[in-house]
């Protein structure tokens, strides 16, 4: 994938890399975030909260 090998734009992250190892987890905690389970599909909660259970 492009973001493993080349270094980001922005300003604030000018010439980084996100360390392959490293994706999964971090992905792993964006989904918890967003109220999510580890396949990207909201959780029941999630669901209930947003009137969609």
């Amino acid at each position: 994938m492009r973001i493993f090998r080349e270094p980001m734009t922005s300003a604030s992250t000018s010439d980084k890399i996100i360390p392959e190892g490293q994706s999964h987890s971090m992905l792993q905690e964006y989904y918890a975030l967003r109220g999510w389970d580890r396949n990207s599909r909201p959780c029941t909660r999630q669901l209930q909260e947003l009137g969609l259970a």
